[in-house]
Order: structure tokens, then C-alpha cells, then sequence
């Protein structure tokens, strides 16, 4: 599976959480991101990125949408600061439309890379990438960052 390793410092996305349900949310979240564009909050944070962390306890997850921290904006309203911990990544480019191009390629890492790997996930933020483009186009490209340790 493509993929490569990066290292990031710590660093700051205002975003718009919400809870999802496994069950749902291959059609909850697409429509979470309709949502964002279509009411206009997109103007005060630009959507490029989709975070999501697991609930401690829970088969549900938040997932948000945002973008970096720009300096010295004030955080708009309804979104939040989230921080995200130096960590090593893995990197997986998604080709393909959107919303089926992403969900495929999570499937893949977790059913078929992280049990034959020797990198196993943090369960921190988990950072989906969004590039400017057209996300309907089969040659759109997108990443997923997952923060990895090796496994013991």
C-alpha cells in the first residue's frame, strides 16, 4: 500500500467536531461536509482537513472539519481549537472521487496494512487531507495521516 513517514511537530486546526456512529456515518459525514459548504462556514475556516478521534469506551468517534490555525485570527464561532501532538505519521494518498476514494482506503489500512504491519495507530487524531480540485474527478488526490508507534 502507498504510503510514507513524516514527522510533525505539535500544531493547532480550528475545526467543527460532532459524534458519529460507525453504523452511519458513511453517509453521516459526507453530509456533514455538505453542510459546511453549503451553509457558509467554509468562509470562516477553510475545509481541508477531516479529523477524527476514536471515544475512549465507545464504538463512536468525533469527527471534525477544519483547517490550520491562522496567526493572529481570533477562533470564529461554533469552532474550536483542536491540538494536535508531534508525532511520526503514516501517510496514505487516496486517487479517486470522493466520498468513495477516502472510505476505501481507510478500509484498506485498517483490514489490510495495520495487521501486517509493524506500526500500530496512537488513537489521537487521525487527519484526512483535502487538496484544492475537483473531489468528484477520478484523479482527485487526498491523504490520510494516521500517528503511529512501532509495534512491541
Amino acid at each position: 500500500m502507498n504510503h510514507r513517514i513524516e514527522t510533525k511537530d505539535t500544531f493547532t486546526v480550528v475545526a467543527i467536531k460532532k459524534r458519529f456512529n460507525p453504523d452511519t456515518s458513511a453517509t453521516a459525514i459526507p453530509a456533514f461536509w455538505e453542510h459546511y459548504f453549503s451553509t457558509g462556514l467554509d468562509q470562516h475556516v477553510k475545509g481541508m482537513l477531516g479529523l477524527c478521534q476514536m471515544i475512549p469506551g465507545s464504538t463512536d468517534f468525533f469527527y471534525a472539519i477544519g483547517g490550520p490555525l491562522q496567526p493572529g485570527k481570533a477562533t470564529p464561532d461554533g469552532f474550536e481549537r483542536l491540538t494536535i501532538p508531534a508525532s511520526t505519521w503514516l501517510v496514505f494518498t487516496a486517487i479517486g472521487a470522493m466520498p468513495d476514494a477516502i472510505q476505501n482506503l481507510w478500509k484498506a489500512i485498517y483490514r489490510q496494512f495495520f495487521p501486517n504491519e509493524r506500526f500500530e495507530p496512537l488513537g489521537t487524531y487521525e487527519i484526512e487531507v483535502y487538496t484544492e480540485g475537483d473531489t468528484t474527478s477520478p484523479d482527485y488526490v487526498s491523504e490520510i495521516w494516521i500517528p503511529v508507534k512501532e509495534k512491541r
